[in-house]
């Protein structure tokens, strides 16, 4: 049976392809595309679909969902203390509907030709799945052979091996697989900074919508703070 290898241009997902590299004759590796990828991603991801006997793009619309759902945020107000919507929602709610969601498609559709699902995940990583490396749920082996490794452990193979870093490494460690997340910033610090240096417009953006967000946060802090007043 064949595999199913997601992969989202990170340094993990970069070091999982290498250490597969024996099998992907049976592995498709897929790549959810969330609808608006810069074209350093773009090059990249067509880069790997030349260089693997199977490939697959499954593409969303993470820009039509924010327009009608709002930005995701690390801290979003339930109420934004006024009478029209809030700008921010959970930003977990983005991924299920740009990423887990037409990820389970996906999985539906290739469930019984396909038989294992493989992942760059690692027990180390701040946010990750409940799910764990030889689980089996909903008719697929679950397996993530980075599980036991940290990110210097990562970051050692990459460069023991060779293997290219796209450039925005050099400004921070984390995939920039959707630009326009305005969450995650613990993870995602330098990313307006790459965004600002060599793609202005997306920077300036991805500030606005992020100050849009900090002044919700912020209102309510405001109310919060007060409450607790002696």
């Amino acid at each position: 049976m064949k595999s199913l290898l997601f992969y989202s241009g990170g340094k993990d997902s970069i070091a999982l392809l290498h250490l597969m590299r024996e099998q992907l004759d049976d592995c498709l590796v897929v790549w959810i595309n969330t609808g608006d990828p810069l074209p350093e991603v773009r090059e990249h991801m067509d880069s790997v679909k030349s260089r693997v006997p199977m490939f697959r793009e499954v593409v969303s619309d993470v820009h039509a969902d924010i327009e009608q759902n709002g930005y995701p945020a690390d801290l979003s107000p339930v109420s934004s203390g006024r009478a029209e919507k809030s700008k921010a929602r959970p930003w977990d709610q983005c991924c299920n509907n740009n990423i887990w969601w037409p990820t389970q498609q996906l999985l539906n559709e290739c469930r019984g030709e396909y038989s294992t699902i493989i992942r760059g995940q690692k027990g180390s990583d701040r946010l990750r799945a409940s799910t764990y490396s030889g689980q089996h749920i909903d008719g697929f082996d679950i397996l993530y052979p980075l599980e036991g490794w940290s990110d210097d452990d990562v970051f050692a193979y990459i460069e023991e091996n060779g293997l290219d870093l796209p450039a925005h490494y050099k400004s921070f460690k984390s995939s920039i697989d959707c630009w326009a997340c305005t969450a995650h910033t613990q993870d995602n610090r330098g990313k307006l900074a790459y965004l600002r240096a060599h793609h202005p417009e997306k920077g300036h953006e991805l500030a606005r919508r992020m100050t849009a967000i900090i002044h919700e946060a912020e209102r309510e802090l405001h109310y919060m703070h007060r409450f607790t007043e002696v």
